[in-house]
């Protein structure tokens, strides 16, 4: 589960989660797990952190007063209960959500973990002080108030469901920090803690050597039960090479983040079970809808039906991608496949397309209109082999469409960089790119279509804005209804696909490999380190 907040660009580069194993044997004696990891970590402190960052610190170190189970719900962690309307916890109006903490909750050091806790880390989250890579949704709350010590309250300005999956919950990316450690700053960008965090999780951080490892130790007060596990020792690798190296050779025993493309080869280790690992998240191809070249969206179906996408996406990812479903890993559990199915490849209609839109054939065959040639580029990350494999399939395929596909591949960092930085997304300099992306739990797609989500006020990279979509995700947003929220998301689903500002192509997925003998890793699950605490070594 991962996200900028969880849908945001750090998290929908979507490298590296997380690489879980034991190492030695002496290792293994000691319930010791080596979990490899691609790249350092900006901080510890989650309020700093974005996508894959907080997916591996948070679960092992901090704690959300919700978070998620395995099939993608969500459910209680500080809290006691998730808040509904029938339980009391979501007032009648919509505007004023209660949560009750569970006893015995401590902090790592012994301090008791309280409402005051909940309460200082949202009024950091709100600090223009501090640095935190979004305030989405938590700007929409008036107020968050604590009766007692086990009584967090929040008064919304307007009803707004996402609360539930935003208000340090996975979406939002923010765990609870500890007010009697971090009191007194005037911004955390730079305390002590944030290279040796006091957490509630399951482990605490012993040592952070920068570039080279992360030591954690068993926290026996966690308030789940302490960990099975009495180390975790994270290990910064430089690549999904690296990774696969060191899993062959057993100094890395296991993997969440292993390239799709790699799955076989994890299948042929001795010892290792190795499966594919859906990820809630999208690969799409998406249109800047504001560049003239694919402003008309007979040119973007037209592109969409010259491509034979099953079979481009069935070769780029060695066999174990497919279009089919694709959208699933966009919408969430409101897909509907009835609505979102992918345009059919159709060489002639496509054909058809580009001649209405007045893009005709010149000598050679390439389309031109008013001079300029159907040149449109393509963006991606070069890192990423299943995006590579794709660019150059679609490339091909598109040429004998008489569009002449230019590919533009970037190192991730400058692909998700700002726009002042050089970055092509927020920049807004591509015609077409190959996003892949993860997904908020809360079906509210307003953050992607949102027409005042243009960069630089937000992440609609599409510039895509379409007034039925505003009002239905807004709809979606007032009501804690999951049929009436299924219903706004049809229109969205309805408007997106007649309009293609992006097509879905292949739900998001990594290769899984662990030892046979370790149990408690779940590749299905949406936070997948969630359970780590109770994982153990069978012999």
């Amino acid at each position: 589960m991962l996200k900028y907040s969880f849908h945001a660009l750090g998290a929908a580069a979507l490298v590296a989660v997380c690489a879980c194993s034991h190492g030695a044997s002496s290792s293994r004696a000691n319930d010791r797990l080596v979990i490899g990891r691609i790249g350092d970590f900006q901080s510890l402190n989650p309020l700093l952190l974005q996508g894959s960052d907080t997916a591996t610190i948070v679960p092992l170190v901090f704690s959300y007063l919700l978070t998620v189970d395995r099939d993608g719900r969500l459910a209680p962690d500080l809290a006691q209960a998730v808040p509904t309307i029938a339980n009391g916890g979501i007032s009648g109006d919509g505007r004023r959500i209660t949560y009750r903490l569970r006893q015995g909750a401590v902090w790592q050091d012994g301090e008791r973990l309280t409402s005051a806790d909940v309460a200082f880390t949202f009024r950091q989250v709100m600090n223009p002080r501090n640095n935190v890579p979004s305030r989405d949704v938590y700007d929409q709350i008036a107020a968050v108030q604590t009766p007692d010590a086990r009584t967090v309250v929040v008064t919304l300005r307007t009803p707004n469901s996402a609360v539930l999956s935003y208000f340090f919950a996975p979406d939002g990316n923010y765990a609870v920090l500890p007010q009697h450690v971090l009191k007194g700053y005037s911004d955390l960008n730079h305390a002590p803690f944030n290279g040796m965090p006091v957490g509630s999780g399951p482990f605490r951080v012993a040592e952070w050597t920068r570039g080279d490892h992360l030591r954690l130790v068993r926290n026996d007060r966690y308030f789940r039960g302490a960990p099975l596990m009495s180390e975790i020792l994270v290990k910064i690798l430089a690549s999904r090479e690296t990774l696969l190296i060191e899993t062959r050779t057993h100094e890395i025993g296991a993997t969440f983040a292993g390239s799709i493309t790699n799955l076989e080869d994890y299948q042929r280790i001795r010892g290792v079970h190795a499966e594919k690992s859906p990820v809630y998240g999208a690969a799409m191809v998406m249109f800047n809808t504001r560049d003239p070249m694919v402003s008309d969206a007979r040119v973007r179906r037209a592109i969409i039906e010259a491509a034979d996408l099953p079979r481009i996406v069935a070769q780029a990812s060695h066999g174990t991608l497919t279009v089919a479903g694709a959208a699933r890993g966009f919408y969430g559990p409101d897909y509907d496949a009835g609505i979102t199915a992918a345009p059919r490849y159709d060489f002639n209609a496509a054909n058809r397309l580009l001649d209405e839109a007045g893009w005709r054939r010149s000598v050679g065959g390439a389309r031109r209109r008013g001079g300029v040639a159907l040149a449109p580029s393509f963006v991606y990350i070069q890192s990423s082999p299943e995006a590579e494999d794709f660019a150059v399939l679609l490339q091909a395929e598109l040429r004998r469409a008489g569009v002449s596909l230019v590919l533009r591949p970037y190192p991730e960092q400058l692909y998700a960089a700002p726009a002042d930085a050089g970055g092509p997304l927020f920049g807004g300099r591509f015609q077409l790119a190959l996003l892949q992306i993860l997904i908020p739990l809360d079906p509210a797609t307003n953050y992607f279509l949102g027409c005042d989500r243009v960069p630089p006020k937000g992440f609609n990279l599409t510039r895509y804005c379409n007034g039925t979509v505003d009002r239905a995700n807004a709809a979606s947003l007032r009501t804690y209804d999951p049929r009436k929220r299924a219903v706004d998301s049809a229109i969205v689903q309805r408007e997106v696909a007649r309009n293609l500002p992006f097509l879905p192509v292949w739900q998001q997925a990594n290769a899984a490999a662990w030892p046979d003998d370790l149990a408690g890793p779940d590749p299905s699950a949406f936070l997948i380190l969630g359970n780590v605490a109770r994982w153990r070594y069978r012999n």
